[in-house]
């Protein structure tokens, strides 16, 4: 079973989601700096275009609905609250606002079915699951996005 499907099966599995659907909302930018620190980082138009590119290959091969929070401004190709090939996407230009935005995000989100936060901000994480939203670390998404290890241009993906 692939790491993704295990995830899956996690989230098939809660009570919510037997009823509806599930909604996967992604919180990409906080990361582990070069001194072994974790930080939310501003990520440049390019990078969030890459990942929502990313996000919204994934979405569709399995199947999911997706929603990401960027800190920071729209960007051209897609409004706050704008559709990127089917990934919503939103954006919070204040730092200090963002766990705010995402929340509401969350809230707004659940009621089309179960939510699903994807964060590495422990912070983040513990107002979610104290609101009763599933999380999931984004290091583990992530591994299911890249493809579980899976080889790539016949070369296999760096540990």
């Amino acid at each position: 079973m692939s790491l993704f499907s295990k995830v899956k099966a996690l989230w098939d599995s809660s009570p919510a989601n037997r009823s509806g659907s599930q909604v996967c909302v992604l919180d990409p930018a906080y990361h582990g700096s070069g001194n072994g620190k974790r930080r939310r980082e501003r990520m440049s138009p390019g990078i969030q275009v890459k990942i929502l590119q990313r996000l919204s290959r994934f979405a569709e091969k399995e199947s999911l609905r997706m929603a990401a929070v960027f800190e920071g401004n729209e960007l051209r190709v897609v409004p706050h609250g704008g559709d990127f090939h089917g990934v919503k996407v939103f954006f919070e230009s204040e730092t200090s606002a963002y766990p705010t935005a995402v929340m509401d995000v969350i809230r707004t989100m659940k009621r089309g079915g179960a939510v699903t936060l994807i964060t590495d901000d422990p912070n983040l994480s513990s107002q979610a699951e104290q609101r009763g939203i599933t999380t999931c670390r984004y290091t583990t998404f992530k591994k299911a996005l890249d493809g579980d290890g899976a080889k790539r241009d016949g070369n296999p993906t760096p540990k």
